[in-house]
């Protein structure tokens, strides 16, 4: 009866190391995803066309800065399309894109009611604060919208800068 007890001892020891294993790997890459700032090269800027969008947010604090909005074609299905956020120095020019995940946004389907779904046109870009440099300029928001294989970036007019 005790080797048994022993045994379901260690079972279960094993499975909460397992389980710190996991949530480590978990924590390291979601520190890694908002790390991966890529150098970008802004080409085709659209002031207008086929493309809606909406900057909902941008907020700067003590260690990351966060942008949240959508963006679509209308009348297109957003099945074949990307968004990406890029940041460009507005002294130097420099643009790099941050790590952005398309997030689903219900209230896009009351705006825009056709029968398309555009609840999967959300997106979400989030960088740790540690690869810009607030203290000493700004940046300006622009939006890469890739469809069909075909990017346009499209210049928001919205800043980020230290708060």
């Amino acid at each position: 009866m005790s080797h048994k007890k022993a045994v379901k001892k260690k079972f279960i020891v094993k499975l909460i190391l397992l389980g710190f294993v996991i949530f480590f790997v978990f924590a390291v890459v979601q520190i890694l995803d908002y790390s991966l700032v890529r150098t970008a090269i802004i080409t085709d800027t659209s002031e207008e066309g086929s493309v809606v969008w909406q900057i909902d947010m941008v907020r700067v604090d003590r260690n990351f800065t966060a942008i949240t909005g959508w963006a679509f074609i209308p009348g297109q299905a957003p099945s074949d399309m990307a968004i990406k956020v890029v940041l460009q120095n507005t002294e130097t020019k420099e643009s790099f894109e941050l790590p952005t995940t398309l997030t689903v946004r219900d209230d896009i389907n009351d705006q825009y009611a056709d029968d398309i779904d555009y609840s999967k046109t959300g997106f979400l870009s989030r960088v740790n604060n540690q690869f810009l440099d607030l203290e000493e300029t700004s940046y300006d928001i622009y939006i890469e919208f890739i469809s069909r294989s075909q990017p346009v970036f499209i210049k928001t007019d919205q800043v980020v800068r230290k708060p």
